[in-house]
């Protein structure tokens, strides 16, 4: 009798499980209950950012592309079991935004069923934060560090381009005073490369550009380190007009000066040249102020700019010399014409130094008459030309002279 009941009531739990099951399935596959599921870490599609700037200038700065929500939908539970955060469509449109600062914006929620409901579309929000995009100049710095001897110093360094082009959120670049530029190691020789370079604020501390876009990112770099040389001053001489260099004496003051260039210059530099004083210009001793020129590259480190130039002469004199007119030499005369020249000799001035002019004799003197144009009988008035020969340099000619030339026809030979 016990067995017999023991097995009824297993009988009995086992059909109840059965219906149990079935009444289950029956009301989920009849029935199909609305149920609120909440799905976790939502991707956001962001739009609109080309109109945000487009319509306003504004530009963000926050990552919102990487933010997720929390989205909470209602409907059948048949549906809904069927959806994953990927099936859900979010979209931040920044268009909506229209000042700067940080927004909490709204975001449009499309299930992926029509047929589902979003339960908590007002709290489905991003923050973002914008700011005006600005295009600045932002100059460049060149920090270095150098080690050279008492003889070298640093030039006229410079940066190529002296300012960058940077466009990015105000609000970032109002904290960039600098683009730095800096050589790695130090510098003792002349330096020439292309660097990158880091913002940096006032204190020269390194700022953060995150939504800072250079329009270039390297900067030409010039350092040349001078060497220092200190030269004479010196004025070149072209002797000429009766004076040899013996006879001009040059006085300069300053008469040296301290200089700095690059090596390869500055060590085959002996002198510095004021100026060319052509001697047959000179006629008495002067003074003048010449400016001291450098050529590109150079520096005068003396802070001296002008030099005077004082010209002396010594030992100079005039000689006055009688010259026979035999020594006049007729060229160019015409033909039929018998030409006499009516001076018996000319009185000659020559002026220079004593050392040449003491050697000059009337046989040194060339006279020459020309009578080109000349081609009638008459007496003419005509300049002589003074030249000299068989001199290591030929004296100064003080004054012109003239001689006066007569022209005859020639008489035929009377026949015998």
């Amino acid at each position: 009798m016990g067995r017999r009941k023991i097995r009824f009531n297993l009988w009995y739990l086992i059909l109840s499980f059965v219906l149990a099951i079935f009444l289950w399935f029956y009301v989920m596959g009849i029935q199909d209950p609305t149920i609120s599921e909440t799905f976790y870490g939502v991707s956001v599609n962001v739009v609109g950012e080309d109109t945000l700037y487009q319509n306003n200038g504004f530009t963000v700065m926050n990552k919102i592309e990487d933010s997720t929500v929390n989205v909470r939908l209602s409907g059948k539970r048949s549906v809904i079991l069927k959806v994953n955060p990927g099936d859900i469509y979010v979209e931040a449109d920044l268009s909506r935004i229209a000042k700067a600062g940080t927004t909490s914006l709204n975001c449009t929620v499309v299930p992926p069923d029509s047929t589902l409901t979003v339960e908590n579309l007002s709290d489905v929000r991003v923050q973002v934060n914008v700011d005006a995009l600005v295009t600045v100049q932002i100059p460049v710095k060149l920090d270095f560090e150098y080690d050279l001897t008492e003889d070298e110093m640093v030039g006229t360094y410079s940066v190529s381009p002296e300012t960058i082009t940077v466009r990015g959120a105000e609000s970032e670049l109002t904290g960039i005073s600098y683009a730095l530029v800096s050589p790695e190691n130090t510098v003792t020789a002349s330096y020439y490369d292309e660097l990158p370079f880091t913002f940096v604020d006032s204190t020269l501390e390194p700022v953060d550009t995150a939504y800072t876009t250079a329009f270039s990112d390297r900067v030409k770099v010039s350092i040349p380190v001078l060497e220092k040389k200190t030269l004479p001053l010196e004025v070149h001489i072209a002797e000429g007009g009766g004076l040899l260099r013996e006879n001009v004496d040059v006085e300069i003051s300053p008469n040296r000066i301290t200089i700095a260039g690059e090596k390869s210059v500055v060590e085959g530099m002996n002198a510095l040249v004021l100026k060319d004083v052509d001697l047959s210009a000179v006629t008495k001793s002067s003074s003048s102020i010449e400016d001291i020129v450098l050529d590109d590259g150079l520096v005068n480190i003396s802070g001296v700019n002008t030099a005077t130039v004082k010209i002396s002469l010594r030992n100079v004199s005039e000689k006055t010399m009688i010259v026979p007119a035999s020594q006049i030499s007729i060229i160019n005369a015409p033909q039929g014409f018998d030409v006499t020249v009516m001076e018996s000799d000319l009185q000659l001035v020559i002026w220079g130094g004593n050392s040449l002019i003491s050697v000059v004799k009337n046989t040194n003197v060339n006279f020459i008459v020309d009578l080109t144009g000349v081609s009638d009988s008459g007496e003419y008035s005509l300049n002589v030309q003074v030249s000299f020969r068989d001199l290591a340099a030929s004296p100064r000619v003080v004054g012109s002279y003239k001689v006066t030339v007569v022209l005859k026809p020639t008489e035929p030979p009377e026949d015998e």
